[in-house]
């Protein structure tokens, strides 16, 4: 019943908004659950700055999201009457997710996709075993027009993870021109913030949600022993449902909870080491040139539940610690660790971020402005847009 009134209602606004002309020059942002952050962010900051009079820029934004860096004017909450008019009125719908709607994209509107991380490494969609393959694109892609890749992997995996039939365009990160571009005073404004002294080493952990977690009523972190070093200052970066699953007071007084930053880039330039285990996270980290431990207690366990495009574990840029005691002797020990393994940092970051030269919003924009998305299946980029 439920998806039945859904489909009514989409019917009807569909019907309603066609009476209203698409503007030429509108565009539309929008995140997965309606936060200001990611890709969109980078693109709308360029736009604003560069061509502030070309574009009339929409937010889609849920209630309670951070929106102090978002134009009021421009600022349209979901799932409101004038989110679905902007949204059915605009030229352009840029995202970096799938957001399920109850209404269909109108013929003359643009989508284009930015997705939300860099690389591929966990299979995904039809890519993972055990799901049957239709050969259609899958439901969630079929509006799409084009596809931004970061790198060859997000390119190429993508494809057949949802039978991608559209451009893939390999441009690069957009948001990656932050960290690209960082002013170094940045990272003593933020540490100033989360009230890290001088001196002190900042442990970014950020670790990959497990499907497992849905099932625990309550989750403990193994690293209470690392939050509890001295000089150290572990800043806890989650997926909503581990926080909403763990209690923060039981671990040291000095833990950062880092879950509060809409944005993750604040965290990366804030800390000196990052811990990870299986997430992307790692790709846009090494842009900073620092080290990176991937804490991996569970990889039996892990592997055994997702598989992977090709041998992870190989191409990785940083020592695979399995224990919190090897964990700790390696931030202890994270001079030498970087220099050991140089060599393997320097591939891992050529392969995941030649394209990223902090000009990756300006090539991107420059596409939009001269109207290059208006043709769609256009895959044939200018020479400008050709990062080599």
């Amino acid at each position: 019943m439920r998806g039945l009134i859904k489909s009514v209602l989409g019917h009807i606004l569909e019907v309603v908004f066609a009476l209203f002309p698409i503007r030429k020059n509108k565009i539309f942002f929008e995140t997965g659950i309606g936060e200001v952050k990611d890709n969109t962010k980078a693109v709308y900051d360029y736009l604003r700055k560069n061509y502030k009079d070309q574009y009339i820029l929409k937010w889609a934004v849920r209630k309670g999201s951070d929106v102090s860096e978002i134009d009021p004017g421009e600022i349209v909450w979901k799932k409101t009457f004038g989110y679905y008019y902007h949204l059915m009125t605009s030229k352009y719908w840029i995202r970096t997710h799938s957001v399920d709607n109850i209404v269909r994209k109108r013929e003359g509107q643009i989508y284009i996709q930015l997705w939300h991380g860099p690389g591929a490494t966990k299979k995904e969609g039809f890519d993972t075993p055990g799901i049957e393959n239709t050969g259609e694109t899958m439901w969630h892609a079929r509006e799409w027009d084009y596809y931004i890749a970061t790198d060859p992997d997000s390119r190429d995996y993508i494809k057949t993870a949802v039978n991608l039939k559209i451009p893939r365009l390999l441009l690069g990160s957009p948001r990656s021109d932050r960290l690209v571009n960082m002013d170094p005073g940045e990272y003593k404004r933020i540490r100033e913030e989360l009230g890290i002294r001088e001196g002190e080493t900042a442990v970014l952990y950020a670790p990959t949600f497990r499907e497992e977690d849905f099932n625990r009523t309550k989750i403990e972190l193994k690293v209470k022993k690392l939050c509890a070093l001295d000089g150290v200052r572990v800043i806890l970066r989650l997926h909503p449902e581990v926080k909403s699953r763990m209690d923060i007071s039981e671990y040291d007084s000095s833990v950062i909870d880092g879950n509060g930053y809409p944005d993750i880039f604040e965290l990366y330039m804030a800390s000196d080491i990052m811990v990870t285990d299986y997430s992307s996270v790692s790709i846009e980290y090494s842009l900073l040139k620092r080290p990176i431990l991937y804490y991996m207690y569970d990889l039996e366990e892990y592997t055994k539940e997702r598989d992977f495009y090709f041998n992870y574990l190989e191409r990785l840029s940083g020592l695979i610690v399995r224990t919190e005691e090897e964990l700790i002797r390696a931030v202890e020990n994270i001079d030498g660790i970087m220099e050991e393994y140089h060599d393997r940092y320097e591939a891992y970051y050529d392969h995941y971020n030649r394209l990223n030269d902090g000009h990756v919003c300006e090539r991107f924009c420059r596409l939009l402005s001269e109207g290059f998305f208006d043709r769609p299946g256009n895959d044939c980029l200018p020479e400008y847009a050709k990062k080599q």
